[in-house]
């Protein structure tokens, strides 16, 4: 079995901006921010980060959300067995780190070679024309600058005792998107892969590029039953065309599954091919229809059958990708969806 995907578990204080951050390490919106979290449970994303690399993020609750700290530790006692990379949050201009402080001693006494990544977060707040691109905590001469090389300068000194690997600067804005106050994120998303320890990173990254060519491959299989389906779907005959487009799917679902590793019957492989179709069927009966229209019919007959091949594939093969089972409802729901952005595309 390949190497999972490494784990970063993300902690600290409520308003650190966790939330926040992680959405701007992965440029979109896999956590609500600005919400008071209601579940003492850590929440796990499987992600992309800036640099390409995917991850898993375990988003803990915050320290004030846990009740208090022993339980607070008895929670992350139990993932810390499963991190690669502790990610410590902690927002400007926080200096009451007495609660952070307790927490981190207990984990380097208990994983004393852990890597720590301490992000000094939310330094936009330091200025109300914060300039990303400029911005400068070390050299820089303006008021906010010297603020925060000042803060980070205090979170150095006290944290001094639990060792942190590193300690960085950063920000992650309002959202996702808000680029004007997004800063030195490409620099923490490779501090990060750096900190993987080398032979789980080489066996990640190895694994990275298999699963990718893996990937390359069933795209490839996709497109040459999209091709072969819309080949068929210019036949003039409803009937034939769709016996065929149904070999012609079951044949792909096969083979995509074959690429996976997973075994499926001929009957199996055929009942999920006809409960994709089924998701489709409103087109597919205007296309039968459309038969008895000379050329317009076979031309709508070509585009429907490489539409509805697209989806039945792409689905699969994220279903085959995350290594899940196949839920009918979930797969024709992911088919209709795919079929229909497929034909969007088109026009």
């Amino acid at each position: 079995m390949p190497p999972s995907p490494p784990i970063l578990t993300v902690c600290g204080a409520t308003g650190a901006g966790k939330s926040s951050l992680i959405n701007a390490l992965v440029q979109a919106n896999v956590e609500a921010v600005g919400v008071t979290a209601t579940t003492r449970q850590a929440q796990k994303h499987a992600v992309q980060l800036a640099g390409d690399a995917i991850v898993y993020l375990l988003d803990t609750p915050g320290l004030a959300e846990a009740g208090c700290h022993q339980e607070y530790l008895a929670t992350l006692t139990g993932l810390l067995a499963q991190t690669d990379i502790l990610l410590w949050v902690i927002g400007f201009d926080n200096r009451a780190l007495n609660l952070d402080l307790e927490i981190l001693r207990q984990i380097r006494a208990d994983w004393p070679d852990k890597p720590i990544l301490v992000l000094g977060n939310a330094v936009d707040r330091a200025s109300r024309n914060f300039d990303p691109q400029n911005f400068d905590p070390v050299a820089g001469q303006s008021a906010a600058e010297k603020a925060v090389a000042d803060w980070l300068g205090y979170l150095e000194k006290t944290l001094a005792p639990v060792a942190p690997a590193y300690l960085m600067a950063c920000a992650a804005g309002e959202s996702c998107d808000d680029k004007s106050h997004q800063y030195n994120l490409a620099a923490v998303s490779a501090r990060i892969e750096q900190l993987l320890p080398e032979t789980r990173r080489q066996r990640w990254l190895a694994s990275e590029k298999a699963q990718s060519d893996r990937y390359q491959k069933g795209e490839d299989l996709i497109m040459t039953a999209c091709a072969a389906a819309g080949t068929i779907g210019l036949m003039p005959l409803p009937c034939v065309d769709l016996a065929l487009l149904i070999t012609d799917q079951v044949a792909l679902l096969l083979s995509l599954c074959k690429l996976y590793g997973r075994s499926f019957s001929q009957d199996t492989a055929r009942a999920l091919v006809l409960a994709g179709l089924s998701a489709v069927g409103g087109p597919l009966t205007l296309q039968a229809v459309g038969k008895f229209v000379p050329v317009v019919g076979s031309l709508l007959g070509a585009g429907v059958a490489a539409a509805s091949t697209y989806a039945l594939g792409c689905a699969s093969q994220r279903i085959l990708e995350a290594d899940q089972a196949f839920e009918l409802v979930a797969f024709k729901t992911a088919v209709r969806e795919l079929f229909e952005q497929y034909r969007a595309g088109m026009h």
